[in-house]
């Protein structure tokens, strides 16, 4: 026998975002690291770390890039992401190619995520004045 009460359902739609920063730096920056001003990702705010002669000693030659949650949150907020020299990805179809490769990291405001061997630090020509470097970002990556 079938039941002839009320039925009921829900559905939950997870917000989703996809979109780029980008960070310019002019010269040569001095110290450790530097931050960039906090941008939104998925109702989010983010920071792009940098670090000209690495993360540590033992990434002294490279530039190190970083991306950190810059807010308290009460669970691990998911993100795919990549970073790339301002113009290396030429359109959305060739960043939805490098985003299908980037690996998807949860974070919290303690819990980055660091490319320790973003570039060679004598390819970056910081002599040269200006450069820019993009993240690409995801948050459109479903959990099953």
């Amino acid at each position: 026998m079938l039941s002839t009460g009320k039925r009921s359902s829900s559905v939950i739609v997870g917000r989703t975002e996809s979109g780029h920063h980008t960070y310019t730096i002019d010269g040569h920056p001095t110290g450790n690291h530097c931050r960039s001003p906090p941008f939104q990702v998925g109702g989010h705010n983010w920071c792009v770390t940098y670090f000209p002669n690495g993360v540590d000693a033992a990434y002294a030659d490279h530039v190190s890039l970083g991306i950190l949650l810059d807010e308290d949150v009460k669970a691990p907020v998911k993100l795919k992401h990549y970073f790339c020299l301002a113009g290396e990805a030429k359109d959305e179809a060739e960043q939805a190619a490098w985003l299908s490769f980037a690996k998807l990291g949860y974070y919290t405001r303690e819990n980055g995520s660091t490319y320790a061997t973003f570039i060679k630090a004598e390819d970056m020509n910081f002599g040269k004045g200006i450069w820019r470097t993009t993240v690409f970002w995801d948050s459109s990556e479903r959990i099953r």
